[in-house]
């Protein structure tokens, strides 16, 4: 399976540091100390209703199909932990946005999703070109209350045409393993967070900037309220990531040395101990979560697409990715740069 194009979008209202010491007990040197993180987005500001629809569709939109590549998509699948409506999915009103005459499907594996997404498109790759298409609005179910969980969230999303028509750049050695747990999860049905991230910026809105604004939203989001055991889960990625990485680095017979690297966007100090516990080089490391946050299932595709725009892989590199998701649920792929 090859990408014949791909495309990121991120919200224009920054999240900084700044904005979370004026309102909570916390400080830029705490946060970047614990997470690497300086600033993330929001989409809730520009779209409170329907943030992940509407970043889902500005990133099919920055792929600028042309009508022959839309005729010859026979798949749509979106890749998201969240979703804002249950049928029909995002998949379908991207159909419609754009004049597709495809089936829309919905994937999830939580913040695995974009990889299961590949999985899923290379098992229908055979019959036509795959849009693959992942949005996540982690801080719509952020507490910002809570200094421990809110300041790693944020928004994004990002888009791929996929085809078995050879390119450039190919996808291969697609795997998903992973066991139960409800280390991360939601929360109860229908739950909020005790303040949202309107509420969050309406107190800050100074730093927010005056040209953006702030919609009123119809009513608080009921896409849940983000829980997570950060002991657990530290301890559990950084065991579990690094064995699975060696284990299909042996595999596979991939040299380390011009082997790079794209995790799961949640905390770049955790992304740093992956690499270097798996042996990996640092300048090799590729990421964004310093300045998006964890954009959920839509990291590693956005962190994709700026090393193909900028081309930061050569001719017969590979490029390893890695993400994990409630579940918990790993997955894995390989990119190669063919020419």
């Amino acid at each position: 399976m090859y990408i014949k194009k791909s495309s990121q979008f991120a919200p224009r209202a920054v999240l900084t540091n700044e904005m979370f010491e004026a309102s909570l007990e916390t400080s830029d040197e705490w946060i970047r100390k614990r997470t690497g993180i300086t600033e993330r987005r929001t989409a809730l500001v520009e779209e409170p209703n329907r943030p992940i629809r509407f970043m889902a569709i500005e990133a099919v939109n920055a792929l600028g199909l042309t009508e022959e590549e839309k005729k010859k998509i026979k798949h749509i699948i979106f890749a998201s932990g969240l979703a804002e409506e249950n049928y029909p999915n995002v998949a379908n009103y991207i159909a419609k946005e754009f004049n597709i005459n495809a089936p829309g499907l919905r994937v999830n594996s939580a913040c695995s999703s974009f990889i299961a997404g590949l999985k899923f498109s290379s098992s229908l790759i055979e019959e036509g070109d795959v849009l693959l298409v992942s949005s996540e609005s982690f801080t719509s179910i952020g507490d910002y209350s809570d200094k421990t969980s809110c300041v790693l969230l944020g928004d994004g999303s990002c888009a791929y045409l996929l085809s078995r028509d050879k390119t450039a750049y190919h996808i291969g050695d697609i795997s998903l393993e992973g066991f139960g747990s409800d280390i991360i999860n939601t929360g109860n049905p229908g739950e909020s967070p005790e303040k949202t991230v309107l509420e969050f910026c309406k107190e800050t809105l100074p730093l927010l900037g005056k040209s953006l604004g702030i919609r009123q939203s119809a009513s608080r989001s009921s896409y849940g309220s983000f829980r997570q055991n950060g002991k657990e889960v530290y301890k559990t990625i950084l065991i579990d990531i690094p064995k699975l990485l060696l284990k299909k680095i042996s595999k596979l017979k991939l040299v380390k040395g011009e082997l790079a690297f794209i995790g799961h966007q949640a905390n770049l100090r955790m992304l740093e101990k992956i690499v270097e516990k798996t042996g990996l080089k640092k300048s090799q490391h590729f990421y964004n979560v310093d300045k998006y946050g964890n954009t959920g299932s839509s990291g590693c595709g956005m962190v994709l697409h700026d090393v193909i725009e900028n081309e930061n892989l050569h001719s017969g590199q590979k490029l390893l990715i890695s993400a994990f998701g409630a579940g918990i649920v790993y997955g894995s792929a390989v990119v190669s740069r063919l020419k």
